[in-house]
Order: structure tokens, then C-alpha cells, then sequence
């Protein structure tokens, strides 16, 4: 689940970030025939102007929108480091109790500290 919306999201900051600078080169354009043709440039140079801000406040939506989900999917791994470590010590307690190395009772007791560890 949380590798689907973190794709979903990363394809839709691409998009965002594609579509932006899309309209940046077609400002980037504008501009260029505005420096070309001064006739009725001031409607033109107005649009221009709008479309690149349109283009910026989108390349850099797409941004933010990929760098915190990143960072959020980070943030759950973290949490979840403790869990593995977790089930790791329990599977390595329970091979030495299989192999004969601890008793049931040494085992039931080393197996209440790591579970105290974890949910005290």
C-alpha cells in the first residue's frame, strides 16, 4: 500500500514537474517573440509573465510533492527498523533454544526481556 501511493506520487511530481517546465519554455518562447515583434506586446509580455510563474509554481509543486514523500517513506522505514530487529532477536533465541544452548526456562525468561524491550 504504501509503495503504490508513494509511486503514484512520485509519477504525479514528474508530471508536474514536466508540465512545468513545459510552460516555462513556452513563456521562455513568448518572451523571445515579444523581444522580436514589439507590436502589441504588452498583452503578450503580461501572458508570458503569467505563464511562466504558472510554469515555476508548478516544476516546483512536483518538487516539494517527490522530496516529502521520499522523506516520509523514510520516516517509515525508521519505524519499522525496530520491528525487524525485533522479530530478528526473537528468531535468533528461539535457534538457540532448537539447538540446546538455552533452557526453557532461560528462553522464557531472556524471551519476556526482549518482549518488556519492545512494548515497555
Amino acid at each position: 500500500m504504501i509503495r503504490e501511493n508513494y509511486k503514484k506520487i512520485q509519477k504525479n511530481g514528474t508530471l508536474y514537474i514536466i508540465m512545468g517546465l513545459t510552460f516555462i519554455i513556452i513563456a521562455a518562447f513568448c518572451m523571445l517573440l515579444t523581444t522580436m515583434k514589439p507590436t502589441n506586446s504588452n498583452a503578450l509580455s503580461l501572458v508570458s509573465i503569467l505563464i511562466l510563474l504558472v510554469g515555476l509554481l508548478m516544476t516546483i509543486y512536483g518538487y516539494k510533492m517527490m522530496v516529502s514523500e521520499r522523506i516520509k517513506r523514510e520516516e517509515i522505514m525508521k519505524e519499522n527498523l525496530p520491528i525487524i530487529d525485533f522479530e530478528g532477536e526473537l528468531q535468533e533465541l528461539e535457534k538457540l533454544r532448537e539447538a540446546g544452548l538455552i533452557s526453557e526456562e532461560e528462553f522464557a525468561i531472556k524471551r519476556k526481556e526482549i518482549m518488556d524491550s519492545q512494548w515497555g
